[in-house]
């Protein structure tokens, strides 16, 4: 019958397969040689290995005819021939390889056969042959590797004693020749899919993957290269077979019955790996055997982008054309929060990788895209190439990252994982960042913010210091940002100076945000501080290294931010600021785009906020909305007009459904500008009072208060505040007179409600102050004034210039005290009045 030697046991036994089939255990048939034994190899028997070596070379992976002679103890006895003999029982005699057994002559056909062995037997001892040849050393056998091997590059004589998977062997390494290593070995740089053990199953393509290295390999000889120790089990090496037919390992992944071992990478070499990969993607081409199943990936896409925001070491915002994108680096392990032993490095990590790539113009190629899970959004996998350098291999090769060891049969990984795996190495030799020998300490920085008395602490200092170094860390809205002074060990919240930005929900507060956050977040920069708040946030400056416009200016150039007289000119910006406002005004940028300057009011000489004098000696159409103790509260006839459209474009604008999520989102402080809906009017005020969720608004426009809920108040935007158009209602007190004692004020303001609120009136501003004359003022000498003295409601004030109108009102005034009118019935009351 016809076979095939798969292996040889010893000298006197080998393994047969059918020619033309693969070889399996199932196929597999036992043969031992009839009438004669060998010294045992399992047991290191002298003799032993020279015995089976005599058939190994002879025989493995031949075929040959053989024949059953006798069976005992369910194992048949034969013989074999093949061209180069005609008997191999009496071959292995004559070559010293096998003695004949001591039952010999008793076993069946052995008479036949017997004269012809015996005379080989005799022939080999003559000769001291083999078993037969005097004084031979025993072999001596370990089984750890001699240390001198690793990274010798040596190529040692070896036999593939055994093939447990396509990536798992047993070697016998012949140092010398009585001196053997004998012992497990993993061929360096391959993963093979695990074969059936035991009762656990083995994965596909396992069997076939041990079937190609069996076909091969088995009992063959080669050269072996001693690598490195196992990464996963220091007792195992790692070795490069050197096989005369070709390179084992390549041939296996060629054949998609293997993955390259990323673990391995930096312990084979960069040629050798590449070797493997190029084998590898062959496979993957194909679609053969393992990768059958798997869609090749497709060629990476690219698109230019600018990094916005830094997460996590791995972790990144850039912004390219189509917008914003959350982006992570492909088999790139950043340290995380959750892990004791990293959590101390996260902050050094993203600093260094801020440091990096924070606002710089990088290639983003696509490598994969992570499908979305219960844990994760979907998530791009991407190298960020930064001119010629990789970012990954950077963050890595400074040990503020890992490489992430992928399953074996994962193809979403980094093109340059082998890069990745040598720039770790490299890292951990040098003991940088998460591989040093130093443990980090988690960073803990003083929130100088939290209260006014700490932030007034700080403000000395840092006040003094001019310009202060600082980072970014956090954009809450266009005008508020959070920094951290590295060199005061403090992070603080920092408000624009000399500007108010618009909120969120405001219009144009989403592109303020959106802005700050494209300039300015997470980048180095420098801040002049000018004074805390009663929150404990800084006023500040902040300025980009290197340039002179602070962030306020810009955004007011870009129509997001208003000025804020007062503070503005508290930071010394008030020509800047009002000069780029007005260009965006101009330009109708941001917040501008509706606005339309306001004739009327361009001649009305009425203060912004409405304490200013006019032009001096003007008579001017008004009309009086209220009247106190102290102030007469107008609206010029000249303004109406202004007040009409004011209040319709308010309506037109509040009203809008793209408008309705104009809200506070924290309740209005007192001072600050609302506009309040009253009836089914808006009306621009200020509050002045808040008790139990009621809040007092001073109306600009309309002179008179009113209290309304929360719920009636909504945000006053920068194309209606009183720097675009001032308030319409002006208050002023009137000239020459003195504010009445106490117990007269009721019958003074009495009076004025009687006669001029709600009234049409003439309002004549002279170099004394206010003068009022009515419908039925007869002259200049009939005003309202005079008739508040010759009727005894009040005095003529001690500092009245002394003019004819003071003389006048003197004469009024001493006639009503001799007449005792009013005021005067019981004498003069501002001898007792404290006021």
């Amino acid at each position: 019958m016809s076979a095939r030697v798969k292996s040889v046991l010893s000298g006197d036994t080998v393994v047969l397969t059918p020619v033309d089939a693969a070889p399996t255990e199932s196929n597999e048939r036992l043969l031992s040689l009839a009438y004669v034994s060998s010294p045992r190899l399992n047991s290191n028997e002298q003799h032993g290995f020279e015995s089976r070596e005599a058939l190994r070379t002879l025989l493995v992976g031949k075929p040959v005819q053989f024949r059953v002679l006798y069976s005992a103890n369910n194992r048949e006895y034969g013989d074999l021939r093949a061209p180069v003999f005609d008997s191999l029982v009496e071959r292995s005699l004559s070559d010293g390889a096998v003695k004949l057994r001591d039952d010999a002559a008793v076993k069946p056909g052995y008479k036949e056969l017997g004269a012809r062995l015996e005379q080989a037997q005799l022939a080999a001892q003559a000769s001291h042959k083999g078993v037969w040849a005097p004084d031979t050393k025993q072999v001596r056998q370990v089984g750890e590797v001699p240390e001198d091997l690793y990274g010798s590059k040596r190529q040692v004589p070896s036999i593939v004693e055994k093939i447990v998977s396509g990536d798992r062997i047993h070697l016998r390494t012949l140092m010398d020749k009585d001196f053997h290593y004998v012992g497990p070995a993993l061929i360096a740089g391959i993963r093979a899919p695990r074969t059936a053990f035991n009762d656990s199953p083995g994965e596909p393509f396992g069997d076939v993957a041990k079937s190609f290295m069996v076909t091969r390999m088995l009992q063959r000889s080669v050269r072996a290269e001693f690598v490195a120790p196992s990464p996963g089990n220091p007792n195992i090496p790692l070795v490069n077979l050197i096989y005369p037919a070709g390179d084992i390992a390549a041939l296996l992944l060629e054949q998609g019955l293997g993955y390259v071992a990323d673990n391995q990478a930096a312990l084979i070499g960069s040629d050798r790996l590449l070797t493997l990969r190029n084998a590898q993607r062959k496979a993957e081409q194909q679609a053969v055997n393992i990768w059958q199943r798997r869609t090749p990936k497709a060629s990476s896409t690219s698109y230019e982008a600018t990094v916005l925001r830094v997460v996590s070491s791995d972790t990144f915002v850039v912004k390219g054309d189509k917008g914003e994108k959350t982006v992570q680096l492909s088999s790139v392990r950043a340290p995380r929060k959750n892990d004791p032993a990293q959590a101390p490095f996260v902050n050094d990590a993203r600093e260094f990788a801020r440091k990096l790539l924070i606002g710089k113009a990088v290639t983003v190629h696509l490598d994969a895209v992570r499908p979305a899970s219960e844990q994760f959004d979907e998530r791009d996998l991407v190298t960020l190439a930064l001119g010629s350098k990789n970012a990954a291999i950077e963050i890595i090769e400074n040990g503020w990252a890992t490489v992430v060891r992928h399953r074996r049969d994962d193809i979403d990984k980094s093109p340059f994982i082998d890069d990745l795996f040598a720039a770790e190495a490299s890292a951990q030799e040098a003991k940088r960042g998460l591989f040093g020998n130093k443990p980090a300490t988690a960073e803990r920085l003083v929130d100088a913010s939290e209260t006014v008395v700490r932030a007034r602490g700080y403000l000395a200092t840092l006040e003094r210091r001019g310009r202060v170094p600082a980072v970014v860390e956090y954009v809450h809205s266009g005008g508020r940002l959070k920094l951290a002074v590295p060199s005061e060990n403090c992070t603080l919240t920092a408000v624009l100076a000399g500007v108010r930005v618009p909120r969120t929900n405001e219009p144009s507060g989403e592109a303020a945000m959106e802005f700050t956050n494209r300039l300015f977040n997470q980048r180095d920069v420098q801040a002049v501080f000018e004074n805390v708040d009663k929150t404990g946030a800084f006023i500040t400056k902040i300025y980009l290294p290197g340039k002179q416009v602070p962030l306020q200016v810009m955004l007011a150039q870009n129509g997001l931010a208003d000025v804020h007289e007062g503070a503005a000119n508290a930071a010394g910006l008030r020509d800047e600021l009002d000069a780029v406002k007005e260009a965006a005004q101009k330009a109708k940028s941001g917040m501008w785009v509706d606005y339309v300057p306001t004739e009327p009011m361009a001649n009305l000489q009425i203060n912004k906020e409405s304490t200013e004098e006019v032009a001096d000696d003007r008579y001017e159409d008004a009309f009086c909305v209220g009247a106190t103790a102290g102030a007469i509260v107008y609206q010029l006839a000249s303004a109406r007009d202004c007040y009409v459209k004011l209040r319709a474009d308010m309506a037109t604008f509040y009203n809008t459904a793209a408008n309705t999520g104009v809200k506070f989102d924290k309740s209005p402080r007192r001072g600050e500008y609302v506009v309040a809906k009253v009836g089914q009017s808006y009306v621009r005020g200020r509050v002045v009072a808040f008790e139990q969720g009621q809040y007092t608004i001073d109306q600009l426009d309309l002179g008179r208060q009113v209290v309304l809920p929360q719920a009636q108040l909504r945000p006053l935007v920068p194309q209606f505040n009183v720097t675009a158009i001032p308030a319409l209602c002006v208050v002023k007190p009137l000239a020459y007179l003195a504010v009445p004692p106490r117990d007269h004020l009721t019958d003074y303001v009495e009076y004025l409600n009687e006669k001029i609120v709600n009234k049409r009136i003439v309002a004549h501003t002279t170099p004394a102050g206010l003068v009022l004359f009515t419908d039925d003022s007869k002259a200049a000498s009939d005003s309202v004034n005079s008739r508040l003295i010759d009727n005894g409601y009040t005095s003529v004030a001690k500092s009245a210039p002394k003019d004819a109108t003071r003389a006048h009102l003197d004469d009024l005034q001493a006639a009503a005290m001799s007449d005792r009118i009013g005021m005067w019935q019981y004498g003069d009351p501002r001898d007792d009045d404290p006021l």
